[in-house]
C-alpha cells in the first residue's frame, strides 16, 4: 500500500507529462507505427497504475469519510447532552432547587441551629 505523498507525487508527475504523451491516439483515425508500438506499454502502465493505487485510494476515502463520520457523531453527542443538560437546570431553577440567573442566593440552605 503506497502513501499520500507517494500518491501526490505520482499524480503531479503524471499531470505534467505532456498531453500528446498522455493522448497519442485520442482523435486520430490512423495511428502511426511508433503509436501502435507504444499503445501495448501505456495500457499495461495505466492497468498497474489503477490496479495499485485503487485500494489505496479507496482506503484513503473510507479513512476520510470515518474520520468525518466519528466527528459529526461526537458533535451531535455534545448537542443532545448540552440540551439535556439546559433543560435539566431549566427545571431545578423552576422548581426552586437552584436559584434562577442573576439571582444571588445559597445553593445549600442554611443551618439551624437545634
Amino acid at each position: 500500500m503506497g502513501s499520500a505523498p507517494g500518491f501526490r507525487e505520482w499524480w503531479t508527475n503524471w499531470s505534467r507529462r505532456p498531453r500528446a504523451r498522455r493522448s497519442c491516439c485520442l482523435g486520430k483515425g490512423v495511428l502511426k507505427q511508433e503509436e501502435r508500438k507504444s499503445l501495448p506499454a501505456i495500457l499495461q502502465k495505466v492497468q498497474m497504475e489503477l490496479t495499485s493505487n485503487a485500494p489505496f485510494l479507496v482506503d484513503c476515502f473510507t479513512e476520510a469519510v470515518e474520520k468525518v463520520a466519528k466527528a459529526s457523531k461526537a458533535e451531535v453527542d455534545a448537542f443532545i447532552a448540552n440540551v439535556v443538560t439546559q433543560a435539566g437546570l431549566s427545571q431545578l431553577r423552576a422548581q426552586g432547587f437552584l436559584p434562577t440567573e442573576g439571582q444571588d442566593r445559597p445553593l445549600l440552605p442554611e443551618p439551624t441551629d437545634r
